[in-house]
């Protein structure tokens, strides 16, 4: 928890789209799910939110990487992020072929081959994406499961990380405030609910880890 409130200078124009993206993907390093920091580098080094947050940005990038790139050493990650992707590109596959036989159908095709080839296509889509979600789901569980175990491992920089991610809520909260929003339209996605100044507004859902929350203002 960040020991005082601070508040980031965002300049005039601040990109509040951009802010609550950046809290939802640091929340996500503390609860062990390791997206790629680069659209984020390239905006925040910009400028697009400000000096403050870019040299706050800069302390934790390297360490970041670092962090992500230890889940490649995981047993199982591996398998489990290729049978992910297998899955995604099986999906698409038959889609793609669940649409073409879709339009035949359209067109007046209505052959007895026609009509199962679209049940098919249209059931191995579907049970690709099921099975991607399984195994990402699994691939998630060995990443929590490593990070538990090792819990000293990125100690400091987990609370380097919860607390400029703290102080980006501060900040969001801050300018919602300034620009007179309604924060009630304009919440959070996050993983962790424990910050200072938030409220759950919706809890995860059945495919879903993430919580929305409403910045008290």
């Amino acid at each position: 928890m960040a020991s005082s409130k601070k508040i980031y200078k965002l300049g005039d124009n601040p990109n509040l789209k951009l802010l609550a993206n950046l809290i939802t993907f640091l929340d996500g390093y503390l609860a062990y799910y390791f997206e790629d920091p680069e659209p984020f580098r390239i905006k925040i080094r910009a400028g697009e939110l400000g000096g403050d947050v870019s040299r706050e940005w800069r302390s934790i990038e390297k360490p970041l990487l670092k962090m992500a790139y230890t889940v490649r050493r995981i047993p199982k990650v591996g398998l489990y992020l290729r049978l992910t992707s297998i899955m995604h590109i099986l999906s698409f596959i038959f889609l793609i072929a669940t649409v073409v036989v879709a339009i035949l159908m359209s067109m007046g095709y209505m052959s007895t081959y026609i009509i199962y080839l679209f049940a098919i296509s249209i059931s191995i889509s579907s049970m690709a994406t099921i099975y991607s979600m399984i195994y990402r789901r699994r691939m998630n569980l060995e990443i929590d499961k490593f990070f538990r175990e090792h819990t000293e491992k990125y100690r400091f920089l987990r609370a380097k990380i919860k607390e400029f991610t703290q102080n980006l809520i501060y900040t969001y909260g801050y300018y919602l405030r300034k620009q007179g929003l309604d924060p009630h339209k304009k919440t959070l996605s996050l993983y962790n609910t424990d910050y200072n100044s938030i409220k759950v507004v919706k809890k995860p859902g059945l495919l879903s880890k993430k919580y929305t929350v409403e910045v008290v203002v």
